[in-house]
């Protein structure tokens, strides 16, 4: 079977961490979560990761570095003329590093939000998708049973199709039915991540995975509060729903600002914020621009993304003066 490991591609432009197996019992290794830019290349071994960050980092706020500017801008002052360009020269270069910008972190992770195994193979093959998300709404929607028989059918057309990240919900009507369900879920292979909705008996289920260095994804959420308790249960994820937050108040952006800043000063490893209910490629857009690259679509997002009509008439174009002029 496959291994656990990660590659990097284009020196700097994407990193991909693949965690695979087929059943848990089948590996004596730790477990760990898929961190994936859709990019290929050799793979190495990696230890496990709990959850990691791909936005680009917020520009730093002036109390991480005090008062060292000013100071240095005044010892400049005091310098003869020959050293002022050498002194600016060193500040420039200070606060480069200061914001600590890495192209790796910038490229984003888009996952599929589906459980139709035909659009799985669909887009893989494109090269887009670093993973595949469902949950019992989509599993209704796509014909797929809620069980775990058939969950486990999908865990294994995953590993068959190269997919590095297969991300399932729980359910369960009591604490402890839905705290076995994440534990069986989380047996169906190295590459499987377990949902669990960001609620008390969510967080008790969690408890249990964390324990284990499992990863796991907190689903459901809909306030920067949320971001804060994702980040004390040591989730891999956070969802936060960006179309319902909409629909809810308009702000839904705003929302995810605030659960990014909440976030921020917390140490590494932190939650990642996976944003779902994202209904078309301008919120996409709108994402991307915003810092927020790591999102799950569904296959029509995907399919808009990738149908723009001018870009249509241009392939075609060259299409036709191709075979004219053969």
């Amino acid at each position: 079977m496959l291994g656990t490991g990660a590659c990097r591609v284009g020196g700097n432009a994407s990193v991909c961490g693949l965690a695979f197996g087929s059943r848990r019992e089948e590996f004596g290794a730790p477990r760990s979560v898929a961190i994936c830019a859709a990019g290929r290349g050799s793979v190495a071994s990696t230890p496990p990761l709990r959850g990691r960050s791909t936005a680009p980092p917020l520009p730093p706020r002036a109390s991480r570095k005090g008062a060292s500017a000013p100071r240095r801008r005044e010892e400049a002052e005091e310098e003869e003329d020959l050293y002022e360009e050498e002194d600016e020269s060193a500040a420039s270069a200070d606060d480069d590093e200061d914001f600590d910008f890495d192209p790796e972190h910038a490229s984003p992770r888009l996952f599929l939000d589906s459980a139709d195994v035909g659009e799985w193979e669909r887009w893989q093959g494109t090269g887009l998708i670093c993973g595949v998300t469902t949950n019992p709404t989509i599993l209704r929607r796509d014909g797929v049973r809620c069980n775990l028989s058939s969950l486990a059918e999908l865990a294994d057309r995953a590993l068959e199709l190269g997919i590095p990240e297969l991300q399932l919900q729980a359910w369960g009507p009591t604490p402890e039915a839905l705290a076995r369900c994440a534990a069986q879920l989380q047996e169906l292979g190295l590459h499987v991540v377990v949902k669990l909705p960001c609620t008390e008996a969510g967080l008790a289920a969690a408890a249990q995975l964390a324990e284990e260095g499992a990863a796991f994804t907190l689903t459901g959420a809909y306030a920067a509060e949320q971001a804060v308790v994702a980040a004390a249960a040591g989730a891999s994820y956070l969802a936060p729903y960006l179309g319902r937050m909409d629909d809810a108040d308009g702000r839904g952006m705003e929302a995810l600002v605030a659960m990014r800043d909440a976030l921020e000063w917390f140490p590494e490893p932190r939650p990642e914020l996976l944003v779902a209910s994202v209904r078309s490629a301008a919120q996409v857009a709108a994402l991307a621009a915003g810092g927020f690259g790591t999102m799950t679509l569904a296959p029509r997002v995907l399919e808009e993304l990738c149908s723009q009509p001018l870009t249509e008439a241009a392939a075609a174009q060259f299409e036709a003066d191709a075979a004219a002029n053969a």
